[in-house]
């Protein structure tokens, strides 16, 4: 499994955020359900969110993100980074498989 930091960042449609955000909660909770989104929380700036996430490649992490319902109406922007963890404390030593 490969990990990606997603941010989210706030986009020209913000003001819609309310009205989708029951949505938006269930498309972060079936992630979690299905093991892609390990962490989400909100930018202290405000500006948006950022997700840890783990799949198999990022096509099928693409995918995922496509269906946020932030992203289909253009309430916020991803940025994708991928990383290669190395070392990790203890508890977390399931990402380095």
């Amino acid at each position: 499994m490969k990990i990606f930091v997603v941010v989210l960042r706030f986009a020209e449609n913000r003001d819609l955020a309310i009205k989708y955000m029951s949505s938006h909660n269930d498309w972060i909770t079936k992630g979690i359900s299905e093991g892609k989104v390990l962490i989400v929380g909100g930018l202290e700036s405000g500006n948006g969110g950022c997700i840890i996430a783990r799949s198999s490649d990022r096509p099928s992490l693409d995918e995922f993100i496509q269906k946020d319902p932030f992203i289909e109406n253009d309430i916020v922007s991803s940025e994708v980074i991928e990383f290669t963890p190395s070392l990790s404390s203890e508890g977390l030593n399931f990402l380095l498989n």
